[in-house]
């Protein structure tokens, strides 16, 4: 909000095209670790440190290769580009290592100190930002305080857990690192069809139109993003839960908990649909600035796609805590090509606000292939009245 009030859509298209590079870059380097880890600790919450150390001994190394990759590749290929993508890897490559101690606590269920590590980042930036524009710093000076935050975020979170339940036993033996490499695997694909989806109409809206056009429909995009916050808390709770039910083979009461948090998630994606349809002009200017007066279109065209958005968050979080993540990884290669596709033809032809019409028809043919997967699930499991109720 206070950087695209300071510069001009132009720069912050580079900015908002070098967050989605690396984006997709974290999805190597966190190597589908996250849900894993959730899984993993949730089932046998005693050998919880064990599961961390063993995380961490693969995403450092992935980490630092990433880093030294994106570096070089920029100063040898868009030396002008660097610096940017540079800090902004900086930032979104470490920062995600709190991450992995977040999966750690959220598998334990201790989804209070999981809440309190995740504000370390946001208030680091809130506290230097709005200083560093107030000096009259450039982007790539700003982009300084971004990286402090991910240092800051990584370091408490890291404090948190050794003060919290003891020494972290790091591993970097490739015997014991091969089977979790084995494991996480189909996450890595499952979670890059899942960024590729959300990231990719902003890379094509680059490409194919200009920086401009893709930070603004960027900034609308990113208002559905936050959005998602108002489902995360329930999809972090009942992850763990819902794995945890699976495992002890409740399947009565794990079903009652699924038909319970998917009506609660349609719930909260229909009123952030109602809030778009007011007056999303309004909402665009108030939030990023009057260089962005004109978007309001695309922000009402997203957010009809907010209750969607919400049920899938919540259907692949069921379908992963099932073990389906093989016929996950089927669908969104399926949605993935629907999504590009779809985008080759409508950004030509409508310009952003067709990145946004395909978004909506993209989630919906992940909710309708999510609800397949799901009850096929459910048959194979053996549910009671599995052919009547919904899990």
């Amino acid at each position: 909000m206070i950087l695209t009030r300071v510069f001009p859509p132009e720069v912050m298209g580079t900015f908002f095209f070098s967050t989605a590079l690396c984006f997709l870059v974290l999805l190597f380097t966190a190597f589908g670790t996250h849900i894993h880890l959730v899984r993993a600790v949730a089932r046998t919450p005693e050998r919880g440190l064990d599961h961390l150390g063993e995380v961490l001994g693969l995403r450092l190394p992935l980490t630092a290769l990433a880093l030294l990759l994106l570096g070089g590749g920029a100063l040898a290929f868009a030396p002008a580009f660097a610096p940017v993508l540079v800090l902004a890897s900086v930032f979104v490559l470490i920062g995600d290592l709190a991450n992995s101690f977040g999966a750690y606590l959220t598998g334990q269920r201790h989804f209070g100190l999981r809440f309190l590590i995740a504000l370390a980042g946001p208030v680091a930036l809130l506290a230097t930002v709005p200083l560093a524009v107030r000096a009259g710093a450039t982007l790539e000076q700003t982009l300084l305080c971004f990286v402090g935050a991910s240092v800051a975020a990584v370091v408490v979170a890291g404090l948190v857990v050794r003060v919290r339940y003891g020494r972290i036993p790091l591993v970097f033996d490739r015997d014991r690192l091969l089977p979790l490499i084995a494991v996480c695997w189909p996450f890595v694909v499952l979670e890059a069809l899942q960024v590729v989806q959300f990231k990719i109409d902003t890379l094509m809206v680059f490409w194919l139109l200009s920086s401009e056009a893709a930070a603004r429909y960027e900034t609308a995009y990113r208002l559905l993003e936050v959005c998602r916050l108002a489902i995360r808390p329930l999809a972090t709770i009942a992850f763990p839960v819902c794995a945890l039910l699976f495992a002890r083979q409740q399947w009565a009461a794990a079903r009652d908990y699924g038909t319970k948090i998917v009506l609660l998630a349609a719930a909260l994606g229909v009123g952030v649909l109602f809030i778009g349809l007011l007056d999303p002009e309004r909402i665009m200017v108030t939030i990023w600035g009057p260089a962005y007066a004109g978007t309001g279109g695309l922000l009402r065209i997203l957010f009809l796609s907010a209750p969607l958005v919400f049920v899938d968050m919540i259907g692949v979080m069921i379908a992963t805590a099932l073990g389906e993540e093989r016929q996950l990884m089927r669908l969104m290669a399926l949605a993935t090509l629907f999504n590009v596709a779809t985008n080759a033809l409508a950004i030509p032809r409508l310009g952003p606000e067709g990145a946004a019409w395909t978004t909506l028809a993209t989630e919906l043919l992940i909710t309708g292939c999510l609800a397949m997967t799901i009850r096929r699930a459910v048959r194979k499991a053996h549910l009671p009245s599995a052919t009547t109720e919904p899990c």
